[in-house]
C-alpha cells in the first residue's frame, strides 16, 4: 500500500517579511517585549526580499520616514531598547540615516 505524504506550501520570504514585521508591531505594542525581538530579529534574517504585493508592508508596519532599507533595523533597534539592550540596539542602526534610526541612535 502507498503511504500518502504531506504536502507543506511555505509562504513566499516576502509573505512571511510582511508577517513578522506586522508580528513585531503587534507584540511590542502589547508588551511581549522579548517576542516582539524574536519576530523582529527573524524580518532582519531574512534580508532585504521585497514584501508580497499581497501584503502592504507600510500599512501592515506603521513606521513614518524609514526608507525600506532601514525598516527592518530600526524596528529590532526599538525592541531591543525596549528590552534595555541598548548597545544592541546602536548597533542594530549602524549605516542607518533616516531621522527616525538618527533619533532612536541619540536616545
Amino acid at each position: 500500500t502507498e503511504v500518502p505524504r504531506a504536502s507543506v506550501e511555505f509562504p513566499s520570504p516576502g509573505v512571511m517579511k510582511a508577517e513578522l514585521r506586522w508580528s513585531a508591531s503587534l507584540l511590542s505594542a502589547h508588551g511581549l517585549l522579548h517576542s516582539a525581538k524574536w519576530a523582529a530579529e527573524q524580518a532582519v534574517g531574512l534580508g532585504t526580499s521585497e514584501c508580497s504585493r499581497s501584503h502592504d508592508c507600510n500599512a501592515i508596519y506603521n513606521v513614518q520616514a524609514v526608507p525600506a532599507e532601514e525598516e527592518d533595523a530600526v524596528a529590532l533597534a526599538k525592541v531591543l531598547y525596549d528590552v534595555r539592550e541598548f548597545r544592541r540596539g546602536v548597533h542594530a542602526l549602524q549605516g542607518c540615516s533616516s531621522p527616525r534610526a538618527v533619533f532612536l541612535r541619540g536616545y
